[in-house]
């Protein structure tokens, strides 16, 4: 599944990314799976999804350094407001 995620990315279908990722981290959770999914959800504009999954990440542990930097981002990305609001 995440052979395909990023295929559908490397497409321009961010859609698909993220539907394959976020189902690619259900089955077998951990940090940088979640956080991979995440970031093709925002990408996919589904902030709430990308919040969800976050919300899991952070559930699972601490990342490493480089990874907590990357979720950080992803977190301010989901939590901001809508563009041009």
């Amino acid at each position: 599944l995440m052979l395909l995620a990023g295929r559908a990315a490397e497409a321009g279908n961010p859609a698909a990314a993220a539907q394959l990722q976020r189902r690619a981290f259900e089955l077998a959770p951990d940090i940088p799976r979640g956080t991979l999914a995440a970031e093709f959800l925002l990408m996919a504009r589904d902030r709430e999804g990308a919040r969800q999954v976050l919300a899991r990440v952070h559930a699972l542990g601490t990342p490493d350094t480089a990874t907590a930097v990357v979720i950080r981002g992803l977190d301010s990305l989901a939590s901001a407001p809508p563009a041009g609001r």
